[in-house]
């Protein structure tokens, strides 16, 4: 299965080595984008060659469901939000 762009031309996104933000208007589909790379990614997380961390500024409300295939998870608290964006900037779990 691949995802296709709007011009219809398979849809691709680089996960080795990058950090990705999934940022859009209410109702803009980034959950859709969100869970679709959650699912591709499944093998990975669970071999062990892929950790995902997310947040969640509305405690969970986004993302908790899926807070098992998270390496981390930080949901509402602005400071360890924040300490986590600070532990990916500086290169950890990598």
């Amino acid at each position: 299965m691949s995802a296709l762009g709007e011009d219809g031309d398979p849809w691709s996104i680089r996960i080795k080595g990058t950090h990705t933000l999934i940022a859009g208007a209410t109702g803009a589909g980034k959950g859709s984008v969100l869970w679709s790379l959650v699912a591709g990614l499944k093998a990975s997380v669970l071999n062990h060659t892929v950790e995902i961390w997310a947040i969640d500024p509305k405690g969970g409300m986004e993302l908790g469901l899926g807070r098992g295939a998270f390496s981390r998870f930080e949901g509402g608290h602005a400071e360890s939000m924040c300490n986590l964006l600070e532990d990916g900037s500086a290169g950890h779990g990598q």
